[in-house]
């Protein structure tokens, strides 16, 4: 269910059935009452236990629809003289509330389950004539109601899911960089949450590459910011055919790219370091010479997420001052590799500026 859309139906719900609870009280249909009362208590309590912790914003959201699905309902049919009377306008509506909840699986299967118990309702309803209802418009009416049911679940779905893919659009626009398409700042740092998260109850290792242009400031004042941002474009476009399709590149700032790599035990995690790193640390198509500066660190030789970032980045700092050293730039520069499985865990060092 989307962000908020479960504390308004709540309170739309409780109005409802308090007010439906009275004035079935003062029209004497007394089941119907309780089971409307039932039904606003059953939404109070969800909302608690919710709060609380309890449980899902997902299993709250179903209790209260289940009941008024399958207990108010046939209260109200068989109240109500089925068909006939206002038990299937009722319906609807509570179809419309399961099409406008986003609960997938559960949202289906209840939906499945409702349109069950309406056929039997409806086969029960008839029985009870003899199949031979004494009502003139009866069958109108049955055509009437079916049709409005189809064509709620037809235009409700193609609705929603035209708006789910509107807002999962600019969600993913909203977590990207404008000028090389990969993740931007907040992106990354989510991700980095739920690995330290996963790592932290489950020991899932993972590994952090920094990178950077080489000499970025000067390839900007040289030959302008279009230029760079065509390189920055050239790196982006180089990560995006190195990583796998589980983990994540974002620009992380400036001229400066961090990667996420995931890593189970069939894998090696120097082999991909070196084989992302390889893909990326010489760009050619410039009339200038583009390097990038890599550094990987992984999760289990650090105490904390920033002491992990500041070893990658520190790694990277190393290549950079080792390309900047040497009098002749070679075709293969030496990269900080990888600890390996059993090696000691590196003491963090501070940044060099």
């Amino acid at each position: 269910m989307q962000h908020g859309q479960l504390t308004k139906m709540f309170f739309a719900g409780m109005i409802c059935s308090v007010a439906g609870a009275i004035g079935m009280g003062v029209c004497g249909y007394f089941v119907v009452m309780a089971t409307l009362i039932v039904a606003a208590l059953s939404m109070l309590l969800s909302a608690w236990l919710k709060l609380s912790g309890k449980i899902s914003e997902e299993t709250a959201g179903i209790i209260p629809m289940a009941i008024l699905c399958f207990v108010y309902t046939p209260a109200a049919w068989f109240t109500f003289d089925g068909l006939m009377g206002g038990a299937p306008y009722q319906a609807i509506l509570l179809i419309t509330m399961i099409l406008l909840s986003y609960y997938g699986k559960p949202q289906r299967l209840l939906l499945l389950l409702y349109m069950s118990l309406l056929a039997i309702l409806l086969i029960v309803w008839f029985a009870s004539f003899g199949g031979n209802p004494p009502y003139r418009f009866i069958w109108g009416t049955l055509v009437t109601f079916l049709l409005a049911i189809v064509l709620t679940i037809v235009f409700l779905q193609k609705s929603k899911q035209h708006h789910l893919q509107i807002n999962e659009n600019l969600l993913d626009q909203s977590n990207r960089d404008a000028v090389t398409q990969l993740f931007n700042r907040r992106a990354i740092d989510g991700i980095l949450e739920r690995e330290e998260a996963r790592f932290q109850t489950g020991g899932e290792d993972y590994i952090v590459i920094m990178l950077d242009v080489d000499e970025f400031k000067r390839i900007n004042d040289s030959f302008g910011h279009t230029i760079g941002d065509s390189v920055l474009r050239s790196v982006a476009e180089r990560l995006s055919g190195a990583i796998r399709e589980q983990d994540f590149a974002a620009r992380y700032g400036g001229d400066e790219f961090l990667i996420v790599l995931s890593v189970n035990g069939k894998e090696n995690a120097n082999s991909i370091y070196e084989r992302i790193t390889a893909n990326v640390c010489r760009i050619s198509g410039y009339a200038f010479e583009v390097l990038v500066s890599a550094g990987g660190a992984r999760r289990r030789e650090c105490e904390s997420l920033a002491a992990l970032i500041a070893l990658a980045d520190q790694r990277m700092y190393e290549m950079k001052r080792t390309r900047a050293g040497a009098a002749k730039r070679s075709d293969q520069v030496p990269m900080a590799d990888l600890p390996h499985e059993g090696e000691p865990a590196q003491a963090d060092k501070p940044r060099d500026e």
